[in-house]
Order: C-alpha cells, then sequence, then structure tokens
C-alpha cells in the first residue's frame, strides 16, 4: 500500500495511544499491518504524545484539581392519612424547586413517585418533602463521578482529533479504494464519538439533576392511647360483657321455665300421690 494510507494508520496508532480506544486494522484486503504501523510510528517519534501511563497520572492530576461532580440519589418512605393531598404537596415543592416529574404510580395503598431536582436544590427539597408527613425510611447516597467524566472529555477530545485527521486525508486520496477505506475509518470514529458524547451527556444530566423516589403510604400502625382513656376503656368492656352475661343467664331460666315446667310439676304430683298412699297404708296397718 502507498505512503498516504501508511501514514494515516500511524497517526491513528499515535492518538490511539494518547487515550482513545485502538482504531484497529483496516479490514480490506491488502491493508495496513499492525507491524508496518509501528515501523511507521517509530520515523515519527517526535511528534509521539506521553506513554500511557503518563497520561493515566496526568489524568488523576486533572481530577485532582477540578470541581468534584457528585450524583446525589434519595430514597424517602412517608405515612400519611392523606395520600392524595400529599402527593400535591410533593408535587408542589418539585415545581417551586424546577424539577422533573420522571414516573407517577399509585394505588389504593401507596402513590410512588421518582422525581429529578436540580442538584444545588436537592437538600432544601429533601428538608420539605420530610415535612410533609411521618417519614419512616430515609437513604441519601453520592457518587463521585469526577474520574469518569474526565476520562470522557478526554476520549472525546481524542476521538475528535482522530476524525478531522481523517476528514483531512480523505481530499488527499488518489483512489476510489482509498476513497472507500478512509470513509470506512471515518464511519467508524463517527460512530464511537457519538457514543461518547452520549455518555458525557447522561453524565452532565446526572450531575445536574438529582433522583428522588418518594414513596407515600397509608398508616399500618396503631397509635398509643393515653393511660387514662386505657384503663376507662377497660372498664366499659368488662361492664358490657358482665351485663351480656346476666341476659344470657336470665334467658337460660326462662327456657328452663318454659321447657322444664310442666315435666317438673308431673314430677311434684307424682311424688305427692306416692307420699299419700303411702300414709293410707301405714294407718291400715296400726288398725
Amino acid at each position: 500500500m502507498n505512503g498516504f494510507l501508511r501514514k494515516t494508520v500511524a497517526l491513528a496508532v499515535i492518538l490511539t495511544v494518547s487515550g482513545c480506544s485502538a482504531v484497529g486494522r483496516f479490514g480490506s484486503e491488502g491493508g495496513v499491518t499492525e507491524e508496518s504501523a509501528a515501523g511507521f510510528a517509530a520515523d515519527t517519534a517526535a511528534a509521539a504524545p506521553m506513554p500511557m501511563m503518563k497520561a493515566a497520572r496526568s489524568l488523576n492530576q486533572a481530577a485532582a484539581g477540578v470541581e468534584r461532580k457528585i450524583v446525589y440519589r434519595a430514597d424517602l418512605t412517608i405515612e400519611t392519612t392523606d395520600l392524595v393531598g400529599t402527593r400535591e404537596k410533593i408535587l408542589n415543592l418539585m415545581e417551586t424547586e424546577n424539577g422533573i416529574l420522571e414516573y407517577n404510580e399509585q394505588n389504593e395503598q401507596q402513590f410512588y413517585l421518582s422525581l429529578k431536582i436540580p442538584a444545588e436544590k436537592f437538600e432544601e427539597f429533601l428538608n420539605e418533602a420530610k415535612a410533609v408527613g411521618r417519614v419512616i425510611y430515609s437513604s441519601i447516597s453520592a457518587n463521585d463521578v469526577t474520574e469518569q467524566y474526565i476520562d470522557t472529555e478526554t476520549r472525546l477530545a481524542s476521538k475528535r482529533a482522530l476524525l478531522e485527521k481523517y476528514q483531512s486525508y480523505l481530499p488527499q486520496a488518489k483512489d476510489l479504494k482509498e476513497i472507500l477505506e478512509v470513509e470506512a475509518q471515518i464511519n467508524s470514529v463517527t460512530t464511537e464519538l457519538e457514543q461518547w458524547e452520549g455518555r458525557l451527556q447522561r453524565l452532565e444530566k446526572e450531575v445536574a439533576y438529582s433522583s428522588v423516589s418518594v414513596r407515600l403510604k397509608l398508616p399500618t400502625y396503631v397509635e398509643k392511647e393515653d393511660d387514662a382513656k386505657t384503663i376507662a376503656d377497660l372498664f366499659l368492656s368488662i361492664g358490657k360483657n358482665l351485663r351480656i352475661a346476666f341476659a344470657y343467664i336470665a334467658l337460660g331460666l326462662i327456657y328452663i321455665a318454659a321447657v322444664g315446667g310442666p315435666f317438673i310439676a308431673a314430677v311434684v304430683i307424682i311424688a305427692l300421690c306416692i307420699r299419700i298412699v303411702r300414709r293410707k297404708k301405714r294407718g291400715k296397718t296400726k288398725a
């Protein structure tokens, strides 16, 4: 392959060493091998960037000297007797802080809200949200993504530089084969560049807007009553039970009298008859 494509691949290798991912070999038949690219890179060593270890050390130093990128998240569970009213209070607080409602789910027992709150208003929102009901669970986490953020920016810069190089070589291509090879590399780098841009945008959004999950639920506990009320209710319960017991006893007696009365009367009459007969017998015997 001619010197033009050799230089193209060599520059790709150099930029890869500086922090971007490897571009790899050309896929077409007769493409440049890694050995030939490395040989050309040796001829241009004067223009080569710092070694990988030095670049990593520089990245750590850069992360230490910049504003930290922190992703905050909070989870709240709040008990309330008024689910609808409390939900409206939470949403009003969110709107006051210029937040965003991402997800909303509800049923008869609980409401669930997923919110995005500007990071600078995160603490203020949580303090106000905790005042709308009885907080039974609270969790706050912080994730430092500074190095990840800087690494993503570094890779983006490398991909952009590599893309510019390929784009500058495209007008110099001498035939269709060279044009197709360079365009293939441009498309590959462009795809990777878009992926890294998407990652950076997601990181920026996560840092700028903190995530807050709020679960509102009806109370499942019974409040403790004062001692005086408890004792009074105890006596009332005892009195009520005694009245019920006496009522059952009275009903039992009435039932016995109604059902067993004739039987008892018959027994008494028979007993009287037997007694009279015995007295008559004793009187005859004496005579």
